[in-house]
């Protein structure tokens, strides 16, 4: 690097200096592709886990409050696993939609708010199943039994 006087100002010029060689980011590129090629597996894995998870809880909340729906509606409400397609449930017509299946016995909440109770099994695209336990009389979940 040397400068040169210009016109009362100095001018800084570089020289034998240069920018990376093709080599250099060739061997950057290729480091970085294999880094991700390892790691995008387990990143989709955890991203579909969690879309998962995200499902079931929806669900969840949802059946906990079949008995709300019931009491304001005043009107008893049935969740059927069999016609979970058509049934009262949003987010089980949302995820019917999406190919997941659901089976057990039908889940009631009375207008008075009282609900049956039962075990619900829903299975996800893909072959991930959880059982659901909706417990008697205040549709209250006790844990989902699956991932």
């Amino acid at each position: 690097m040397r400068t040169l006087p210009c016109n009362n100002a100095t001018v800084v010029v570089r020289t034998g200096e240069r920018g990376f060689s093709l080599i250099e980011l060739v061997v950057t590129l290729a480091i970085m592709a294999f880094a991700l090629s390892v790691a995008a597996p387990p990143i989709v894995r955890m991203l579909a886990s969690a879309a998962f998870r995200e499902d079931v809880d929806a669900l969840e909340r949802e059946l906990e409050n079949i008995r709300v729906l019931a009491f304001f509606g005043g009107a008893a409400v049935t969740f059927d696993p069999r016609t979970a397609a058509s049934g009262p449930l949003e987010t089980a017509r949302e995820l019917t939609s999406r190919g997941w299946t659901f089976a057990g016995d039908p889940i009631v909440a009375t207008a008075e708010g009282v609900c049956t109770g039962g075990i619900l099994t829903a299975a996800a695209p893909g072959g991930r199943n959880v059982t659901v336990v909706v417990t008697a009389p205040d549709c209250q979940i006790d844990g989902g039994l699956g991932p």
